[in-house]
C-alpha cells in the first residue's frame, strides 16, 4: 500500500510539475510584456 501511494505520489508531482512549468511560463510572459509597458512609459518621462 505504501508503495502504491509512492508510485501515485510521483505521478501527481510529474503532473503538478508540468502544470507549474507551464503556468510559469504564461507568468514569466505577462510579466515580461508589463515590464515592457512600464519601460516604454518610464521612457518618456
Amino acid at each position: 500500500a505504501f508503495t502504491d501511494n509512492l508510485d501515485k505520489m510521483k505521478e501527481l508531482n510529474s503532473q503538478v510539475r508540468d502544470y507549474v512549468r507551464q503556468n510559469a511560463d504564461r507568468v514569466h510572459m505577462d510579466l515580461e510584456k508589463e515590464e515592457e509597458k512600464r519601460g516604454a512609459a518610464s521612457n518618456t518621462q
